[in-house]
């Protein structure tokens, strides 16, 4: 009984701890009251010292949209690994739990979340159209996966059609395929068909009269009047089952005449399409007149519309821009201007170019010491981002004066205190999606300490005894105890228990019911856990004639001490002594006995020190008692130290050699290169000569042969090893050559320029003083013109002065300097530097209307009244003159002997291969 008057607690009652390496990979059973719904996940350790230390790791996070069948179900997996056995469960949004509903959703014994197969009645809206998330807990804390939008979709039949279009000669003509709502999300129109049986998809015609766009739309060009009635059927394909849909009906090409004077008008645009990154994209406009127009396309960039002709990303056909490798600087605004002689129209589509959403924390593992300082820095990619959210423990990081969150993403905690430690993450979000990053923060471990400890004391026979360690430390350390410096005997009447205390310590107990002379010796209990070990031992004397446990026989390393105690028993002993081999030790300087028992040599040598030492105990009665043990010596090996050249270069030949020098065969050598053992190649052969010399050969050194070589040699006495890095200086070389690049005034690009080599090159970007190479000075970074990390120059809101010649430099101390010469043109669109003039005018007064048009030349003016084209062979009154200016061209309308008519608002287009532009001049006669 303890002093609570509870049953000691027996070793075999108490559960049976494993070691993380143990844990099979196999799931507990439900667990039952309370806990019923939370689940054990399967769980392996790593090899990796580092990753079986974090706390918890997604193996396989959910995704962030699954959706399936009523006919099929699913199942959404959430598979973890953590230093200790994590449990998963399913929430809702708002942080609720996910229940199991019978016949509709239940989660697995393994974590994961199954979503049963359902008739179009059973269909529940909070069950198959909702945002789950998995939060995962285990000791060291808790994680919440990203959000998971689940969609469950009902079978349902569906029609589609294709209606007429009423087309003007020469026209295009666009057909849609009309899908019902319910199943708009879920259907993908991916082929038409020209009856009878000509297939058009989205891989053919492209280059001829049809095009299929991304957004499921038939394009037809250029239509004649033989087309009239051609016929068209379209096809669409379910996304999730593959099912396929032809068209009940087939949209017909009537082909009509213009009646009077019809004027120009769009007919199909797409106000806005979103696309992801790496995309083809394909913006749309067709118009109808009856004199054929002209298709342009122009991208809105701070405030001016420029020309995308030259842009050599994106190409112009008819009234299809398509961009072939969506970036997310082509997000934007898009003009489509179409017109001709008598009229125009235009309309805008925003593209919107997202790209998939990805977070990171660097470190992604921090010890911190208490009342230090520990930062972590959100890595994130993917566009767009809306916000961005720090967790602890899958709960919000409340900010105060200690914990503060910084710009850049970072999270800084001052003064770190025990409870900072756990699970972080960041996420972010936008409108579609969500990603995380994770990082474990841990305290540093504290060693074990002994808060109470058992006393050396003597026993009657018979009689119990009790012998109590009592130790705390973070992790909470494992106590052991040993007789003698052995386990404790299992067939001596000993009982082992131990338990943890509210206070987080550990009790440990070895009883004995019945004390006998054989229970007396050396007691040592041991604490120990990852930080540390603690030992203490004291001697329990139980009155009786000597006698001598039996001992092991030991092998001892060459060079090392030897401390070998007498395992006495009995009281009282009168005198213990040592021998070797028949002679009473000690026999020289080396060697040391003391009167407890204890055999002390230093430096074991062989043979010297080999052989048969026996320990022999009496009493005053001439009682005795002896015991042997057998001494034998191995001498571990001993590398030769080896080193690496200082420099080694690519392509020589090289061979570096681990000899072991001292140590007993067998001798097992291998080679490691960045702790993994070294594979041999082409390049790369082992050669073995002895068992004590390994070679490794270089036939042709590589990049790749870089690193940290360790060689090692093992026998029966221990290993030796010894290592040397080896540094392959590689010059620089080009992995992103820049090259001359065009950008229209208050736009952005990004000029790359990178190189690769070891060390890693350092880039640097120098500007020409003049218009000329040469005179080159550092470029200094601005909030438009700036260096970043990879080496590119980015330019944002270009300027005139932008433009010049620029050197790209990449060096790293090896070999010569990389460099390239490009040069930046900056040109300027056509615009305007006044929006709007009025101007008076008496009747039969002569009016000039002037417009000041800048930008490149050349530069083309045109001249609208009332938004529709003028020309003087319409009206001999007005003459249109242009003159070159040093900035631009100056275009002026004369209207000789006004009257009303004149009363209008005029329009001054200019326009060059940047761009356009346009002002409006108010005219009023009286």
């Amino acid at each position: 009984m303890d002093e609570r008057g509870a049953p000691e607690p027996s070793r075999k009652s108490l559960p049976q701890v494993i070691p993380p390496s143990r844990v099979l990979n196999r799931c507990l059973p439900k667990a039952a009251g309370k806990e019923k719904g939370y689940y054990t996940i399967p769980w392996e350790a790593s090899h990796n010292d580092r990753e079986d230390a974090r706390g918890l790791v997604f193996i396989q996070e959910p995704p962030t949209i699954v959706k399936f069948m009523n006919t099929d179900g699913t199942s959404v997996p959430c598979l973890v690994r953590g230093s200790s056995l994590p449990i998963i469960r399913w929430i809702y949004q708002d942080g609720s739990d996910v229940k199991d509903i019978p016949g509709l959703r239940h989660i697995r014994t393994d974590g994961t979340l199954v979503f049963t197969p359902f008739k179009q009645e059973e269909y529940r809206h909070d069950v198959h159209s909702s945002v789950y998330r998995c939060l995962v807990s285990n000791s060291v804390g808790k994680i919440l996966s990203r959000e998971v939008h689940v969609h469950g979709v009902v079978k349902q039949n569906y029609k589609v059609e294709v209606r007429d279009e009423y087309v003007l000669k020469g026209n295009p003509a666009v057909f849609k395929c009309h899908v019902p709502s319910y199943v708009r999300d879920f259907v993908k129109v991916d082929q038409w068909v020209e009856e009878p049986a000509t297939i058009i998809d989205e891989r053919s015609f492209s280059e001829g009269q049809y095009t299929v766009l991304p957004t499921g739309e038939l394009y037809v060009r250029d239509v004649v009047q033989s087309d009239t009635f051609r016929s068209y059927r379209c096809k669409t394909k379910h996304k999730l089952t593959g099912e396929r849909v032809t068209s009940e009906t087939a949209g017909k090409i009537i082909v009509t005449e213009p009646h009077g004077q019809d004027p120009l008008r769009i007919t199909h645009f797409v106000p806005r399409i979103k696309s992801q990154e790496g995309d083809v994209v394909q913006l749309s406009c067709a118009a109808q007149a009856r004199s054929k127009p002209t298709y342009t396309w122009n991208k809105l960039e701070g405030g001016v519309l420029h020309g995308l002709d030259r842009r050599s990303d994106v190409s112009i056909r008819d009234g299809i821009l398509t961009i072939t490798h969506a970036q997310i600087l082509h997000s934007g605004k898009y003009v489509c201007y179409v017109n001709n002689s008598f009229s125009e129209d235009k309309r805008t589509t925003e593209l919107v170019v997202t790209a998939t959403l990805r977070a990171s924390i660097f470190p992604s593992f921090q010890e911190v010491d208490i009342e230090a300082s520990a930062t972590l820095t959100c890595d994130t990619s993917g566009y767009p981002i809306k916000s961005l959210v720090w967790l602890k423990n899958a709960e919000p990081v409340q900010a105060d004066s200690r914990v503060r969150i910084l710009q850049n993403n970072r999270l800084l905690i001052s003064s770190v205190a025990r409870h900072d430690a756990g699970m972080y993450q960041c996420f972010v979000y936008n409108e579609v999606e969500s990603a995380q990053g994770l990082a474990q923060v841990v305290i540093a471990d504290n060693p074990p300490v002994f808060l109470e400890k058992f006393e050396t004391h003597t026993t009657i026979p018979g009689q119990q005894t009790s012998l109590k360690c009592v130790a705390s430390g973070s992790p909470l350390p494992q106590v052991t105890w040993t007789l003698d410096g052995l386990p404790i005997p299992e067939n001596l009447g000993f009982r082992l228990g131990d338990y943890v205390t509210r206070h987080n310590t550990v009790v440990s107990y070895m009883n004995i019911s019945e004390t006998r002379v054989q229970h007396g010796g050396n007691y040592e209990c041991r604490a120990s856990n990852a930080a540390g070990l603690v030992r203490h031992s004291g001697r329990l004397t139980v009155p009786g004639p000597p006698f001598i446990r039996p001992m092991k026989n030991l092998t001892v390393v060459a060079g090392e001490k030897l401390l070998l105690t007498c395992p006495v028993g009995g009281y009282p002993i009168n005198a213990i002594t040592w021998e070797r081999d028949g002679v009473r030790l000690p026999d020289h300087r080396r060697q040391t006995v003391y009167s407890n028992g204890t055999l002390v040599i230093e430096a074991m040598t062989r043979p010297g020190d080999e052989g048969l030492y026996t320990c022999r105990a009496s009493n005053k009665e001439g009682n005795t008692a002896e015991g042997s043990v057998a001494i034998f010596i191995r001498i571990k090996p001993q590398i030769e130290p080896f080193h690496f050249p200082q420099s080694v270069h690519i392509n020589q030949r090289l061979s570096i050699s681990c000899t072991v020098i001292k140590g007993d065969p067998p001798i097992k050598m291998k080679w490691l290169k960045n702790g993994h053992l070294l594979m041999e190649s082409e390049d790369l052969k082992v050669h073995v000569l002895a068992d004590y010399s390994s070679t490794i050969l270089f036939k042709s050194v590589k990049p790749n042969h870089r690193g940290l070589y360790t060689c090692t040699a093992t026998n029966h006495a221990g290993t030796d090893k010894h290592s040397s890095t080896m540094i392959i200086h590689v010059p620089p070389r080009w992995k992103t050559e820049p090259s001359d690049t065009r950008i229209v005034k208050g736009g952005s690009s990004i000029i790359n320029c990178r190189a690769e080599g070891f060390p890693l090159p350092r880039v640097t970007w120098l500007k020409a003083a003049g218009d000329s190479p040469g005179n080159y000075q550092p470029v200094a970074s601005t909030s438009r013109l700036h260096v970043v990390e990879n080496g590119s120059l980015v330019v944002l809101d270009a300027r005139k002065e932008d433009g010049g010649y620029y050197l790209c430099q990449a060096s790293n101390g090896i070999g010569s300097d990389l460099s390239k010469v490009i040069h930046l043109s900056v040109h300027v669109a056509a615009h305007f530097r006044e929006s709007f003039q009025a101007l008076q005018k008496k009747k039969g007064e002569e009016a000039t209307l002037r417009c000041n048009a800048y930008g490149e030349r050349p530069i083309k003016i045109s001249w609208l009244k009332d938004k529709q084209p003028i020309s003087s062979l319409r009206d001999p009154r007005y003459d249109f003159l242009e003159t070159v200016t040093s900035d631009g061209v100056t275009g002026q309308l004369i209207i000789r002997n006004t009257d009303r008519r004149d009363s209008a608002l005029f329009t001054c287009k200019a326009s060059n291969i940047y761009g356009q532009d346009e002002t409006n001049i108010q005219l009023l006669v009286q």
